[in-house]
């Protein structure tokens, strides 16, 4: 960058008419250059046209046209830098590919597909390029552009809302010029006798003064200024590992006006001058630098750099590197000044000689070239200077390499050359660099406070910025769902810049039942007739709640105007400034959204209008947050500048390309030189030596990256010197790596699929590794050092306990193998003490508190010390806190300990785990929850009338739908008959059951409940005290609504909606009657609970009795299970409510049959994977069955 920006900055300063093009530009010409019908009617270009003509709409068609001419500008870009032959030839309206002479006809039939490529991009290369590289452009002068200025004001939207942005308010900020010899043949028709230039008109109107610029790549430009450049007296070039062929003919032109001190990177001693002359005999063959070549360029590899004589590394990774120096050698008259130092010899003379190692002994063979050395008979011990992790998994990796660190740099403070933080360096590949860098951020914190420092993060990692403006970028082309507007409105950069609960507006959008859609008008033509499921009418019933009581006060008014109708959504007086800067909010954005989607503006304006964006939505909320802003408005200006002739690009367009722009941002705030570790991906470490380097990530799959094959790349039908290709650019690297560790080189690679576990082989580069070092470490070459999943696996203990001796050891280099955690070392020592304690007191075990009393109080600190623990703090529990169950957690606890226990102590919600996302933009899904509380209120406010409870449903569903809570249109009409199916099950149930008199039975709330709550009669709360193992109590409340019931009759019905009817079903009906007898209401002396399914009656099945049990036993057992629940912390293990049925119906079929219960059942939950569970054991799981469920069990009455 810094190079091409000199070299930018002296053409232009020479000739203030070139500009330099760049590739944004040149999308934007190309595009509007494909959309002249004109250009589109030369036979050339028929693959053209018959591609965008495939299209199925204007706007497709537009989109193709953008892609096309992305990749195009790219391509073009390229061959400026790397085919300069290939377009000379294309100035001379001939073919860069095709070859003449002998063997013509092989090459050009192999060729034949790069050749029909090239024949429509000559075309359209020459349409757009002079004869010298250039395309010409003056400005026009005093264009404005209309539609734009009110789009993020406050005060013009309303006004702007009324009418649409004109398609046509685009005016051009710029004309192509050239002069009739230099319009190509482009837009000669057939029956034209001579060259016409159809903007003649515009260069006969251009006023005098007028100054034609000459936009052209950076190639061209130094070639037409090259004889009036003023330069500096010296010009120095650093930290270039290799360029393209046009920069090497930029620095033989350079070299030719002053000095030119180039500092090249090269892995090895490329000319016979190079080496010291002890190896005379090796480099009989080598080449001189006075050797130059004819013809070179037209070469696959014109040095020979892959010989196989040569060394392996050099032949397998090190030819871009190579190929650079030879470019220079070939192309100027360098005068080459070695600057090699052999590693062997520099560890021999420095101060504390140091042995020599692998790693050196490599690194020397490469700069000197050696030839491949064959493998040794038999393995050599490796002394650690390479090595190689397999990990199970990216965080796993990143625990190890964490784990080597501390006890690389511990263990080396006793040596002569202590390692310091900042001596090393963490690379990442860049296939996953983000997620790795995520991981070390928060694994090295965690681990041992790792200081570090990261190099080359990007910008979204150091702040939320960058993804608030994505997605504000990304919101008027999607369809306004609730996901997607409520993702940029409740964003922190965005919503959460004006002080409210974020949490509260998702809230709120969720029971508006928005799905999609701004107003009516975006749903005209679907099925959907109604006012519901869109933004306008939820926002405005937001607002009427405002000003106006709703259910939430138990007021069920309808606000109507006109044909609209309209359920205000009551928020409550304490939220109405929260609830109105959530619709002015949400109204800005859809009104932003709604008008740019169909506005066309160039490039300039919309850059403009990207600026306003940001600054008015995006509100910093620290200095790293302000910085970000700063940087993307500072991209925005960089993007105006691409924008040459005004060309009217769709909105769709102006931010992609912003947004491409935008993802390139890195974070400025790493420094190479500052303390700790360095942290990066590779390229930003290239050839910056370290004592120690580690390199995660070097996988099969994401290291080196895969050349992809483009049909329409021309430089792919043959590699020319002077090419990278991705991969070629991946393995110099690791070479460059290779060559600038000091000390050592550690490796690691993910060895496991994450989700099937089958092996995972190394890199490609890893793997030809192992094969270079066979001849330096033997037949093994690298050994793979195979890590466990578990960072407390028995592998580690048994490598700890090997090598006791060493651990007592301080100068002993390698501890153990493979190295793991300070906090498994303190598990083990902690285990070993156990076992040694239960041995000395005869094999039985001992309390805590019996031991602590046992030992003398001056010995607990020394134990503590040895073991790394810390004295726990007295427990200071608050008396006056009151923790707070539902019978709802009671239930799922007793149907399920796992899944119940996280619902209720871990406080996760199946609505955290479950895709709610498609729900949420789905009209006709209907909730199963909100489907039976209608049918359930119908059932119960009908009073078993079937015509009053007919009437109760319309009323109720027509309510629904107009909450958007329901389906309407004619999915609404066969909803309605299911559900009047279900009802007259319910009633004729109810019936046979000969329970009569349904408007008698009772709703019961225990504890608070909604202030407008619809029940018959309202409790206070259980109250529990429940000991603490420690002492002490801790005090329980239990709430819950009760199922109708009629305590005269001592019976409750629970209607069913969905499944078969199990006898799991009656324990809700049971733990409702333990807890009306806890709040001692009268119950008699058995408890009928009646289970009312939608579907087969068999009234045998479908009621069972229990004794009822005084207030006193029912507190007992309540007290149980709560204790069970709260006490025993997360319950890890299966033991699902069906399973134990089965069980225990077997052990009454055979009692002298021992079962185990077998955890076959499913357990519906948060918790989907269920694998990691298992069954508890025999023993414990009869008790737990019989301390929670036994009383449910014994209490029922047998007739």
């Amino acid at each position: 960058h810094y190079l091409r920006r000199f070299l930018t900055e002296q053409a232009q300063k020479t000739d203030p008419r070139i500009r330099i093009l760049e590739a944004e530009s040149l999308q934007l010409l190309l595009f509007e250059h494909l959309n002249t019908p004109e250009v589109l009617q030369r036979i050339e270009l028929e693959p053209v046209r018959t591609y965008l003509d495939i299209a199925e709409s204007p706007e497709e068609r537009e989109g193709r046209c953008i892609q096309l001419a992305e990749q195009l500008s790219r391509l073009f870009e390229e061959y400026g830098y790397t085919r300069r032959d290939m377009l000379t030839a294309w100035r001379e309206g001939k073919s860069g590919l095709k070859v003449e002479g002998e063997g013509a006809e092989d090459v050009n039939r192999d060729r034949g597909p790069w050749l029909r490529a090239e024949k429509w991009q000559r075309v359209l290369w020459r349409g757009l390029f002079d004869e010298d590289g250039s395309i010409r452009i003056y400005p026009l002068k005093g264009h404005t552009i209309e539609g734009l200025e009110g789009l993020t004001s406050p005060n013009a939207r309303h006004e702007n809302s009324k009418s649409s942005v004109s398609k046509s308010s685009v005016s051009k900020s710029a004309r192509r010029r050239r002069s009739r010899s230099q319009q190509p043949a482009l837009f000669i028709t057939a029956t034209d006798q001579e060259p016409v230039d159809p903007r003649a008109h515009l260069r006969r109107n251009r006023k005098k003064g007028d100054e034609v610029a000459r936009w052209m790549f950076l190639p061209e430009a130094i070639q037409a200024t090259e004889s009036k450049l003023n330069l500096p007296e010296h010009i120095f070039v650093f930290g270039l590992s290799y360029v393209a062929l046009a920069y090497a003919y930029i620095f033989s032109k350079l070299s030719a006006l002053t000095q030119v001190h180039i500092f090249a990177l090269n892995p090895c001693c490329e000319f016979w001058e190079d080496v010291d002359h002890r190896l005379n005999a090796a480099r009989q063959g080598w080449i001189s630098r006075n050797t130059k070549l004819d013809d070179f360029i037209d070469h696959d590899d014109p040095f020979n750099l892959e010989d196989p004589d040569d060394t392996p590394a050099l032949r397998l990774w090190g030819r871009p590197g190579r190929e650079y120096i030879r470019l220079l050698n070939q192309l100027t008259d360098c005068e080459f000044e070695s600057c090699y130092r052999d590693p062997i010899e520099y560890r021999s003379h420095i101060k504390h000689a140091q042995p020599h190692t692998v790693l050196s002994h490599i690194q020397s063979d490469i700069l000197n070239r050696v030839p491949a050395r064959p493998p040794l008979d038999e393995d050599l011990e490796n002394d650690g200077t390479i090595r190689l992790l397999a990990c199970p998994g990216i965080r796993r990796e990143v625990e190890i390499v964490a784990d080597e660190i501390w006890r690389l740099v511990s263990t080396s403070e006793s040596g002569q050359t202590p390692i310091r933080f900042h001596d090393i360096a963490v690379m990442v590949t860049d296939a996953k660099r983000q997620e790795y860098l995520t991981h070390i951020e928060s694994i090295f914190k965690q681990r041992y406070g790792l200081p570090f420092n990261m190099i080359d993060r990007t910008l979204s990692a150091q702040s939320r910025v960058l993804e608030g403006a994505t997605r504000l970028l990304s919101l008027p082309l999607g369809e306004l769902s609730y996901t997607e507007v409520m993702s940029v409105a409740c964003h922190p950069i965005i919503g959460g810049g004006i002080g409210v609960d974020l949490e509260q507006w998702r809230r709120w959008g969720e029971q508006l039942n928005v799905r999609f859609g701004a107003d009516e008008s975006d749903l005209e033509g679907t099925y959907i007739d109604q006012d519901v499921y869109h933004w306008d009418q939820g926002l405005k019933r937001l607002l009427l709640g405002l000003f106006m009581e709703g259910e939430r006060s138990g007021n069920e008014h309808i606000f109507e105007v006109g044909d609209h109708v309209w359920i205000p959504f009551d928020v409550g007086g304490d939220q109405v400034q929260a609830a109105g800067q959530m619709i002015h909010l949400i109204r800005c954005l859809i009104l932003d959204a709604k008008q740019v989607s169909s506005t066309r503006l160039s490039l300039a304006m919309w850059c403009k209008y990207f600026t306003r964006l940001f600054t008015h939505y995006l509100k910093p909320e620290s200095s790293a947050d302000e910085q970000a802003i700063s940087r993307c408005i500072e991209t925005i200006d960089e993007l105006k500048r691409v924008d040459l002739e005004g060309t009217a690009i769709r909105y769709e367009v102006a931010q992609t390309m912003l947004k491409a722009r935008l993802k390139r941002l890195d974070s400025t705030r790493g420094q190479h030189q500052a303390d700790g570790i360095v942290v990066s991906s590779m390229l930003p470490m290239r050839a910056i030596p370290f004592n120690t380097i580690f390199i995660l990530g070097l996988g099969e799959q994401d290291f080196p990256a895969k050349t992809p094959q483009n049909p329409i790349d021309l430089r792919q039908a043959q590699q020319l010197a002077g090419d990278v290709s991705p991969s070629q650019r991946d393995r110099y690297l690791f070479l460059e790596t290779l060559l600038s560790a000091r000390e050592r080189l550690v490796m690691s690679y993910v060895s496991a699929d994450d989700r099937t576990g089958d092996p995972l082989e190394p890199s490609a580069v890893v793997r030809e590794l192992h094969f270079i070092l066979r001849g330096y470490l033997g037949p093994s070459g690298l050994r793979h050092e195979r890590h466990p999943l578990s960072a407390y696996s028995k592998m580690y203990e048994q490598n700890l306990i090997d090598h006791a001796d060493e651990l007592s050891s301080s100068t002993t280099h390698w501890l153990y193998d493979p190295v793991c955690s300070s906090e498994v070392i303190k598990g083990i020592r902690a285990k070993e003490m156990r076992t040694q304690l239960n041995q000395f007191l005869g094999g039985s075990t001992i309390s805590r508190e019996n031991l602590e009393s046992a030992i003398k109080i001056w010995s607990l600190p020394n134990i503590n010390q040895f073991l790394d623990l810390s004295t726990p703090p007295e427990l200071d529990r608050d008396q006056s806190s009151i923790t707070r169950l539902n019978l709802s957690d009671l239930r799922a606890f007793l149907l399920s300990p796992l899944q119940g226990s996280a619902k209720a102590l871990l406080r996760i919600s199946e609505q955290e785990v479950n895709d709610f996302e498609a729900t949420l933009n789905d009209p006709l899904h209907y909730e199963y929850n909100k489907r039976f509380t209608l049918l359930q209120n119908s059932f119960w406010r009908g009073g078993g009338d079937r015509t009053q409870t007919a009437q109760v449903y319309d009323a109720l569903f027509e309510r629904a739908s107009l909450k958007g809570e329901a389906p309407v249109g004619f999915f609404a009409n066969e909803q309605r008959r299911l559900d009047g199916e279900t009802l007259n099950t319910w009633l004729l149930n109810a019936h046979q059951f000969q329970l009569f008199g349904l408007d008698k039975w009772q709703a019961v709330s225990i504890g608070e409940g909604r202030e407008f709550e619809e029940v018959s009669r309202r409790l206070p709360p259980i109250q529990l005290d429940i000991p603490l193992v420690q002492g002490g109590h801790v005090k329980v409340e239990l709430v819950g609504r009760i199922s109708p019931v009629r305590p005269d009759l001592g019976a409750t019905l629970h209607c069913l909606l969905a499944g078969g009817v199990g006898e799991h079903l009656f324990l809700k009906g049971f733990l409702e009657m333990v807890f009306l007898a806890a709040a001692q209401q009268p119950l008699p002396k058995t408890f009928k609970v009646y289970l009312n399914p939608s579907s087969d009656f068999r009234s045998n099945h479908l009621h069972k009795s229990y004794y009822t049990p005084n207030p006193v036993e029912a507190k007992a057992y309540l007290s149980t299970i709560v204790s069970d629940l709260i006490l025993q912390g997360f319950h890890a293990y299966r033991l699902p409510i069906r399973s134990v049925l089965k069980w225990r119906d077997a052990l009454l079929r055979n009692p002298s049959q021992a079962l185990k219960i077998r955890p076959e059942d499913p357990e519906y939950g948060p918790i989907k994977n269920l694998r990691p569970f298992s069954t508890p054991p025999s023993t414990f799981a009869i008790d737990l069955v019989k301390r929670r469920l036994g009383p449910w069990l014994n209490s029922e009455v047998i007739f």
